[in-house]
């Protein structure tokens, strides 16, 4: 077991300064890409955007400038420490290389569904806890201004971002290898998963969201504990962040900023019941696939 923990050691040394070098490249790329659009002070711009509305050309500055930093800063961090760390068995190494049964995928967009109005719930209650002075208001006015969509083209712009990058560069980090670090460093499977959606939800710095994307974070880590394939939580956030844009994008002026689309009572009370029958559809039909992946985490 020391074996164990000291690869994991050594891997976090590996990471940290590969995330640095590729936080440090999104930046810059982030700064290039949106003076190219005229922006020429970022963060003022940033700064204002809660009282002014940048221009078209400033947006879609801050859009690709956007998607660019976080593929630097997730997927090639993410992929780049794979292939430094175990050159000849990355795919093995982030379970890349296996599969969940096929219903799996038929049934992650109706989950994803029925997640939504669970995490505006839980959004709702978790801003009514957070001190006025805590709320990211900058952040917040970023995500609503990135968020803005007026034609198909934006509306695929957004899930290129939002939803494609997302969901493949932050699974690919803290389900792929931070969880998988965790889990051989504190030796338990439950605690690597739990300590990797706790991070998952510090890093995007938004106490009045902390909670569902916590939460959110532990669902993305067991559906890959009970399937034992990275696909499932990357496609499962994929779905997530993508029915939020379609919902955003067609019901913008319906939504609240405190409990996103006005839903009936009854798909709200539904939603819970449904998603619970579908996770545990995942866990009890993958469970040999489980068992395998702990053997794969937890070598002896």
């Amino acid at each position: 077991m020391t074996r164990t923990t000291k690869t994991a050691t050594q891997g976090f040394l590996y990471l940290l300064p590969i995330w640095a070098i590729g936080m440090i490249l999104g930046q810059l790329g982030l700064q290039l890409i949106a003076s190219a659009y005229g922006v020429s002070n970022l963060m003022e711009l940033v700064s204002n955007l809660a009282t002014t509305d940048p221009t078209p050309n400033e947006l879609a500055g801050l859009k690709w400038g956007s998607l660019f930093s976080h593929f630097c800063g997730y997927t090639l961090v993410a992929l780049g420490f794979s292939l430094i760390w175990k050159p000849k068995r990355a795919m093995d190494f982030l379970l890349l290389n296996r599969s969940a049964k096929f219903w799996t995928y038929l049934l992650l967009p109706l989950l994803a569904l029925c997640l939504y109005p669970i995490a505006m719930q839980l959004y709702a209650l978790n801003q009514m806890m957070t001190p006025e002075s805590w709320i990211a208001k900058e952040t917040i006015a970023l995500q609503e201004k990135l968020m803005s969509m007026n034609s198909p083209m934006e509306l695929l712009t957004n899930f290129l971002l939002v939803g494609l990058a997302a969901g493949l560069g932050e699974e690919l980090l803290f389900r792929g290898i931070l969880q998988r670090l965790l889990s051989q460093l504190t030796k338990n499977l439950d605690l690597g998963i739990w300590i990797a959606a706790l991070l998952f939800s510090l890093i995007h710095f938004q106490p009045e969201g902390f909670i569902p994307r916590f939460l959110l974070g532990a669902l993305l880590g067991y559906s890959l504990r009970w399937t034992g394939s990275l696909w499932t939580p990357i496609l499962l956030h994929i779905a997530f962040n993508s029915s939020q844009l379609l919902l955003y994008y067609y019901f913008a002026d319906q939504m609240s900023e405190q409990t996103g689309l006005e839903l009936p009572i009854y798909l709200g009370i539904l939603a819970y019941p449904l998603a619970f029958a579908i996770c545990f559809l995942l866990y009890k039909g993958h469970k040999k696939q489980g068992d395998i992946q702990a053997d794969d985490y937890l070598p002896s």
